[in-house]
């Protein structure tokens, strides 16, 4: 349910016991849809289990608005996902693909 549902229901989160963190942010790039205010950036999420280990289980991608909402979308856009001990990532060229 988590690896359908969860980029769209953040509420999920807090069922499966993850935390989101901000783990990178930079300025917009090439590809960025044109409509952004300024001041938006790019930050990528990472998904970690809120126990001692913290493993990663997921990395999505997300325009940050000055206003702190997310940008294009407003849904986090996965990168990689840990489902059922299988790494499941993006190929990028499939991104620069829809640029």
């Amino acid at each position: 349910m988590f690896e359908e549902q969860g980029f769209r229901d953040p509420e999920l989160f807090e069922r499966f016991g993850i935390v989101v963190v901000e783990a990178a942010w930079g300025p917009l790039g090439p590809l960025a849809p044109d409509d952004l205010p300024i001041g938006t950036i790019n930050v990528e999420l990472s998904y970690r289990m809120g126990d001692e280990n913290g493993n990663e289980v997921a990395r999505a991608h997300v325009f940050k608005k000055p206003d702190g909402t997310f940008g294009a979308s407003g849904i986090p856009d996965p990168k990689r996902v840990l489902a059922e001990g299988v790494l499941f990532v993006l190929d990028k060229r499939l991104d620069e693909a829809d640029g």
